[in-house]
């Protein structure tokens, strides 16, 4: 009996899928680091993996370079091994020095075949892409990046509450709530659910607001933990 295996790519917004793992769930980059180690273990007990690396466009532009590299950009971990790039900033593009810019880390994992599986006919295997942020953050910004998320201001009008980030930080909630009803991040939830630095963004109400409304959020700090929970009222 022929054997076939088929080959799927899947792309996931997370960490981790199958064997393979990345540490941390975020990534700040200070201006001043040479480089950046990146941790990628793969669990599996018996079978390696290829792992290719590499950065792109946060709009996942693929014709826009970034001034970074990863090295070495493809390996093959073995099982229940791990390995560590080095994301290298290159300075080829000039970066703002008055707020943070964000960049995708990109690995992408290819089951190799282990012995056991080598033996079953008509094998599906995946191969997966997994995203990671990464925040350079210049040196001399003004405010403090753990507590930025605690600056946003927030104001209703009509069915739409409108949240304006005035510090040069990224900031992602982790929750929102009007009145006690979490908000609907309707889109591209990764994009709406993010402040830019110096920008807002609009979320549409989907309970009518009353005279006394009141907010509460909490964010994604810098570890990927969450942030203490704010309430106040508008």
């Amino acid at each position: 009996m022929k054997k076939y295996s088929l080959l799927l790519i899947v792309l996931f917004a997370n960490i981790a899928y199958g064997g393979v793992v990345i540490r941390g769930t975020r990534i700040i980059y200070p201006s001043t680091a040479r480089e950046i180690p990146v941790e990628v273990t793969n669990q599996d007990k018996e079978r390696s993996y290829l792992v290719q690396a590499w950065m792109s466009d946060f709009a996942n532009d693929a014709n826009k370079k970034t001034p970074f590299v990863l090295t070495p950009p493809l390996v093959k971990l073995e099982a229940q091994k791990n390995t560590l790039f080095r994301l290298i900033y290159t300075g080829t593009q000039k970066l703002p020095e008055d707020r943070e810019s964000i960049f995708w880390l990109n690995v992408k994992s290819i089951p190799g075949m282990s012995e056991e599986s080598s033996q079953v006919p008509n094998q599906l295997q995946f191969a997966v892409q997994s995203q990671l942020k990464v925040f350079y953050r210049p040196l001399r910004l003004a405010d403090d990046a753990n507590t930025a998320y605690s600056k946003i201001a927030f104001r209703i009008q009509g069915n739409r509450l409108i949240a304006k980030n005035p510090t040069p930080y990224f900031v992602t909630f982790r929750t929102l709530a009007v009145n006690g009803k979490p908000v609907s991040y309707k889109g591209n939830g990764v994009v709406k659910m993010m402040l830019n630095p110096f920008g807002e963004q609009t979320y549409t109400l989907t309970a009518s607001s009353s005279e006394n409304n009141s907010v509460e959020w909490s964010a994604i700090n810098d570890y990927g933990g969450t942030t203490s929970t704010i309430k106040t009222r508008l």
